[in-house]
């Protein structure tokens, strides 16, 4: 595995063990915790915040979510509507969880980038004396998050990444990454493989070219650490 993906999942558990340390420090907090996305971290956060005591707080995506067919269904203290993000939102969340917990302080389970970008971007809107976001500030965590500008940042420290391309036209097996979370028409993005020749076509009728840059498809062994 490259050494760029270690860094990768070494900024995520930096991220925890810093929610960590601040629930270590401050005896009387509860987490809120947005489900349907990132399921598999959100279920080890809840294993561990069972294990230590630590009091979390569930916003369900949905009926449907599937917290609902675990032991922690519980915890669950409000099912959204839709799966729009606001500011009064994330406000109404944070204070009927002090209503139920008496909290002096609520944090907010960084479950997702595009959850943690939102957050940061309105952070001074949400942050009071008793909400905080356990994130570092929004330009070292764009370096860290987006793609491109991390690829980048690795270079500086001759971390070897995966080869650019600048011309897929005669590509057929490659990876295509978003330069941001968001296409130039506001529509979310995700990494993608392309196999073939076919899927390089189709690819190029769905998507705007200039959101993504290219990288060698690197064959080998994938691991996921959660």
């Amino acid at each position: 595995m490259l050494l760029v993906e270690y860094l990768y999942w070494i900024k995520l558990l930096f991220l925890n063990w810093f929610l960590f340390a601040i629930i270590g420090i401050v005896t009387n907090v509860g987490v809120i915790i947005l489900s349907g996305y990132n399921f598999r971290g959100i279920l080890a956060f809840c294993r561990w915040a069972t294990h230590c005591g630590v009091s979390f707080y569930i916003i369900a995506s949905g009926k449907d979510d599937p917290i609902f067919n675990t032991c922690y269904k519980k915890n669950v203290y409000f099912v959204r509507q839709d799966l729009v993000l606001t500011v009064d939102k994330v406000k109404q969340w944070v204070n009927l969880a002090r209503e139920v917990s008496n909290c002096d302080l609520i944090l907010v389970y960084p479950s997702s980038e595009y959850l943690n970008l939102y957050l940061l971007k309105h952070r001074s809107q949400l942050e009071s004396d008793y909400f905080k976001i356990p994130l570092t500030d929004e330009h070292t965590y764009h370096q860290i998050s987006y793609k491109k500008q991390f690829s980048q940042l690795c270079k500086t420290f001759n971390i070897h990444v995966p080869r650019q391309l600048y011309d897929i036209s005669n590509q057929e097996v490659f990876v295509a990454k978003p330069n941001t979370y968001f296409s130039s028409d506001s529509q979310q993005l995700s990494p993608l493989i392309i196999r073939n020749k076919n899927e390089r076509e189709m690819f190029l009728d769905k998507f705007i070219q200039d959101d993504f840059f290219y990288q060698e498809f690197v064959h080998g062994k994938s691991f996921y650490l959660f």
